[in-house]
This record gives structure tokens, C-alpha cells and sequence, in this order.
């Protein structure tokens, strides 16, 4: 079977993009083969969009590379909005897309995305003893959850041994977190590791773990509602907490196009 993709990346975060139908079949068992660096066309997860959406104007299904499949991807999401700006030629305006995790509006302009997320939940402080050491996680739910802690220096962390403790830790059973490591550079910047489920390792940036980061960084007072944040890629990210909802603003391009004979 021959497949048509894409491969788009957003702030470092790459996905491969299809255009759903019911020739793709299996999807987790797809998406892994996909995204195989060494025997696929390697990316961080498969964005599946179909138009045949009833409440926006396409459906998001994603797929981690491990076949597992999240409600929510903020990178994803501004990489599917451009898709689909991109295929139909509609001009710099608003798009809503259906996800597992509810409805997300998007505006892109340019090769600049910005998405309206979903609303934080279930926040809550967590005392937890990982490796040995005591330490106070901040965990948040936005589409997908997070753990989220404040380091003094984010290249001293082992987000992998670390990142992976944590993300297993029998808090978070059975669904696990996402896990983001972050250095406050000042109120309105700041850096960030992280290490994610699906991926199951460090990424070059994390759109829901961006706008985790900053929603819990502000509850804190530890910086104010706009903030300009820096992941590993070091492709900056705009996060905006409004009244009205979290924003997540960052560009996103296409990589390449390509078939993959499977």
C-alpha cells in the first residue's frame, strides 16, 4: 500500500500528516511504523484529518510514535492547522478543529499559528520522593496532563532517568504525565525541558507542556500572563493566559512531502 504524507514540525516537534480515509486502518500499529527514525519516516506522531466533522472544520486524530493516542497536541494542532489553511487555500482566517479532548479554535497567519486551548484543570501540589529526593511537582490537566517543576538549571537535568520516574510514578496511575522541566528566566520568559508519554523521551518542544508550564508559572507569581517560552529546539513560543482562555502562538512549516510504499 502506498501512502501520501507530509512531514511538518512545529518549534522542533515533528509529525508526520495524512489525510485520513478508510484505507488507514490499524492506526497505532501504522503510526509506529511511520514513525520508526530508522525504518520509517521518523517523526514524534502521526496527525490523521478528515473533514468530516460536524462541530469544526476538520477532525485531529493523533497518534504517538509508540501507538498510543492522546487527546491533545498543541504543536500537532497548529501543524494540522497549516495543513489545512495550506490544502484549501482559504486565506489567513479562524478554523475550528475537533480533537478528542473538545473543540480548539485557530488563526493562522503566515507561517505563524496561534490556537486557543483547552481550559486547565485539576491542578493540585504534589509532594513526591523520586530517586530518593523530595521534591514538590505542580500537576495540571490542559487536554493532556502534565507535571510540571521548577529547576534552577534546565542542562543539568537527566529528563530522560528523571522525565521517566516521574512520568511512571504511582501518582499519575494508570494514565500517566507528561513531565516539564522549567527554569523561570524572568516574569516574562522562560526555559523548558520536556520528557513525553507516547514519545517516551525528551522532544524538542511540547506545546501542551508550554502552556502547562506558564498557566502554573503565573498561579505561582512566578511570572505574568504573557511569557515568551524557550524549548530545546530554542524556537520561542508565545503563550498568552486570557480570561476569555490559554493561547499557544509559535511557527510551524512542511518539511517535505513524500510516499511511503508499506
Amino acid at each position: 500500500m502506498k501512502i501520501r504524507f507530509t512531514k511538518m514540525q512545529a518549534s522542533g516537534n515533528d509529525f508526520i500528516v495524512l489525510e485520513d480515509g478508510p484505507h488507514l486502518r490499524r492506526k497505532e500499529v501504522l503510526s509506529k511504523k511511520l514513525c520508526d527514525r530508522k525504518f520509517g519516516i521518523g517523526a514524534d506522531g502521526v496527525l490523521f484529518l478528515s473533514r468530516k466533522s460536524a462541530i469544526a472544520d476538520f477532525r485531529l486524530t493523533i497518534y504517538n510514535s509508540d501507538g498510543s493516542r492522546p487527546k491533545m497536541c498543541g504543536n500537532g494542532s497548529r501543524c494540522a492547522a497549516l495543513f489545512f489553511q495550506n490544502k484549501l487555500k482559504i486565506g489567513n482566517r479562524k478554523l475550528k478543529i475537533e480533537t478528542d479532548a473538545g473543540v480548539i479554535g485557530a488563526k493562522v497567519t503566515g507561517k505563524k499559528i496561534r490556537i486557543k486551548m483547552q481550559d486547565a484543570s485539576s491542578f493540585r501540589n504534589i509532594k513526591l520522593k523520586v530517586l530518593g529526593k523530595n521534591m514538590t511537582v505542580h500537576y495540571v490537566v490542559l487536554g493532556v496532563p502534565h507535571a510540571v517543576l521548577f529547576v534552577s538549571k534546565t542542562e543539568d537535568v537527566d529528563v530522560f532517568s528523571l522525565g521517566r520516574t516521574i512520568r511512571y510514578h504511582r501518582e499519575f496511575r494508570p494514565a500517566g504525565a507528561n513531565v516539564d522541566f522549567v527554569r523561570v528566566l524572568n516574569r516574562g520568559e522562560i526555559s523548558i525541558r520536556t520528557y513525553e508519554r507516547g514519545v517516551e523521551g525528551e522532544t524538542l518542544s511540547c506545546g501542551t507542556g508550554a502552556v502547562s508550564s506558564v498557566f502554573i508559572a503565573n498561579k505561582l507569581n512566578y511570572t505574568g500572563k504573557s511569557v515568551t517560552v524557550i524549548p530545546a529546539s530554542g524556537e520561542k513560543l508565545k503563550i498568552d493566559i486570557e480570561k476569555d482562555g490559554n493561547y499557544l502562538e509559535g511557527f510551524a512549516e512542511k518539511v517535505f512531502t513524500g510516499v511511503i510504499d508499506l
